[in-house]
């Protein structure tokens, strides 16, 4: 299992392969580090420029942290959409409007799609459960939000 690194600089030092609650394990201890040291409960020796390294390790953590839930909610809103979830339900569930939810999931079925990570079977299967057209090659770019897949 691969583990954070002891003082990450930059989210690409954190390997895709880091779980979940490794990241969250490291962005806890980093920020803990940080909170005793301002409150001068531990770590007495820490200079500014250590409180700054940590800072910096917890905020690549979080940002890491953040990134994964982000794009982990598109993948459970479209498994609750193919199992009969709607939108109304989805947009309730996370807190957003219905085209929010509409845009959200179409940006990563399209993602996912220009990575290879959907076919276009696939693909077009999200966009059917959003009312989108099937998907066109030719037309398979997603553009300030706008659905270019054909009609709506």
């Amino acid at each position: 299992m691969t583990d954070v690194p002891d003082l990450p600089l930059h989210p690409d030092d954190l390997p895709d392969t880091v779980p979940l609650d490794r990241l969250l394990d490291g962005y806890l201890d980093h920020s803990q580090k940080v909170v005793r040291a301002r409150a001068h409960v531990e770590f007495h020796s820490m200079t500014p420029a250590d409180v700054a390294r940590y800072a910096l390790a917890g905020l690549v953590c979080a940002s890491a942290l953040a990134d994964r839930v982000a794009t982990g909610r598109w993948h459970l809103a479209h498994e609750a959409l193919t199992h009969g979830a709607t939108i109304d339900n989805l947009a309730t569930a996370a807190g957003l409007d219905p085209d929010e939810v509409q845009t959200g999931l179409a940006s990563c079925a399209d993602t996912q799609h220009t990575h290879g990570q959907l076919t276009d079977d696939e693909h077009n299967t999200v966009l059917a459960l959003l009312g989108h057209s099937a998907c066109r090659p030719e037309r398979c770019l997603m553009s300030s939000g706008e659905c270019t897949k054909g009609v709506r």
